[in-house]
């Protein structure tokens, strides 16, 4: 007992630090290799994604394209909206993914923010 506070003393051993730094380990290894399978899961469904867009934006690509009762404004008009909605949802960006996330933009120095600013203090 603690001459203090009346609590009890656990003495650390050896084997106790042993026992606990491996716990350490596996619970880190276990972290890294759920983090791991949970980025690789997300990377495979955000490319699953956009083949099911794209491919759905080419299957509507060859129903226009087919429709041969409608006139040219109409068609040109059809491939005009095929053409927005693919760029609202993204369809033209290419793999599905690889660059930074979408509404994060890499920092950049102002032009008139250089190093050699004289007015730097």
């Amino acid at each position: 007992m603690c001459p203090i506070a009346g609590l009890p003393v656990i003495k650390v051993t050896p084997e106790g630090l042993i026992f606990v730094g491996q716990w350490v380990l596996v619970a880190l290894a276990c972290y890294w290799l759920l983090s791991l399978a949970l980025r690789l899961v997300a990377s495979t469904l955000r490319r699953a994604v956009w083949l099911l867009k794209l491919g759905g934006a080419l299957a509507c690509f060859g129903l226009i394209l087919s429709d041969h009762r409608v006139g040219t404004e109409t068609m040109a008009a059809r491939l005009a909206v095929l053409v927005c909605v693919c760029v609202l949802l993204g369809v033209g960006g290419g793999g599905g993914g690889g660059g930074p996330a979408p509404g994060r933009r890499p920092t950049k120095r102002p032009a008139w923010r250089s190093s050699s600013d004289p007015d730097k203090s």
